[in-house]
């Protein structure tokens, strides 16, 4: 009696739950099942589209991206900045070793470049109150051009402390430069729910994300391109002898010149992106206002 009475209530449980849940799911719900599925099984009457979250479309989606304008410069300039930059990082040991003739500077060179970071910091707020994240980005763009020419052109095997400098302003540059990407970047989202009314945070980070990758991508391969095309050669350093003449004159050139054309094209680029600070919060009041008014029903 005792088995029977408690498999008549289980089935009514099962009854009771399936009636109630507005998921076609005959069982108990589990982990797996509740992450499927939206559905509500409170007794509150809502309507099916506020049960539901909105279905993500892709063509939407692309929409959005396509006719963001802002974040295509801004994907194209990051791209062109982030390749330069990562060709000099790949350089950035051949320097140290056969253009300043020290191993050791490539420690010294790398904490100059990191100590950047600790000046850049706490200047970004002020810069951005002051002249804005576009004009910032092109400013601290400049000090890595300038970095560029002292590594191209000062007499680093004389003067090894000179690469100290070159890489301090490439690191101020670079630590401003990929700081403001990202908050132009958020920028961009709100322009894109300002022109379509489709809000796509996710997609435009993800589209965002894969451009500077594969500028790191682009920046590695030059870089060793230019290794190639100086003259360099492996089996040399690997059997401890002297490279040919000029190779390492031809790295400190193409070194200091990667970055200063790649920086100098990023800029370039940037110059024309529309979204200025006025710009920006103009779009965020009508975005406000926006969300504000009722909606009908």
């Amino acid at each position: 009696m005792r088995s029977s009475s408690r498999r008549r209530s289980a089935r009514t449980s099962r009854t009771r739950w399936s009636s109630s849940s507005r998921c076609s799911s005959p069982r108990p719900p589990s982990w797996s099942s509740a992450w499927r599925c939206t559905c509500s099984s409170s007794s509150t009457p809502r309507s099916r589209s506020a049960a539901r979250p909105l279905p993500c479309r892709c063509a939407t989606a692309w929409r959005t991206l396509t006719t963001n304008k802002p974040l295509l410069l801004l994907s194209l300039g990051a791209v062109l900045f982030l390749t330069g930059i990562t060709a000099f990082s790949t350089l950035g040991s051949y320097i140290a070793i056969y253009v300043q003739q020290d191993a050791a500077y490539i420690a010294w060179n790398t904490l100059a470049q990191t100590l950047a970071l600790f000046v850049v910091g706490p200047l970004i707020p002020t810069v951005v109150r002051t002249i804005g994240k576009r004009v910032g980005y092109i400013v601290f763009g400049l000090f890595s051009l300038l970095g560029a020419a002292v590594l191209a052109f000062a007499p680093l095997g004389a003067q090894p402390w000179l690469g100290l400098v070159a890489f301090f302003l490439i690191g101020i540059g670079l630590n401003g430069v990929n700081t403001l990407m990202w908050a132009l970047e958020a920028d961009t989202v709100e322009y894109g729910e300002w022109k379509t009314g489709n809000r796509t945070e996710g997609t435009t980070y993800a589209v965002f994300s894969f451009t500077r990758k594969m500028g790191q991508a682009l920046g590695g391969f030059v870089g060793g391109f230019a290794l190639t095309f100086a003259g360099f050669s492996a089996a040399l350093a690997s059997s401890g002898d002297s490279q040919e003449p000029g190779v390492s004159e031809n790295i400190q050139l193409y070194a200091g010149g990667l970055i200063g054309a790649f920086t100098l094209l990023s800029l370039a680029v940037m110059f024309f992106y529309p979204l200025t600070e006025e710009k920006f919060r103009e779009i965020s009041a009508e975005i406000t206002a926006r969300r504000a008014a009722p909606t009908p029903r």
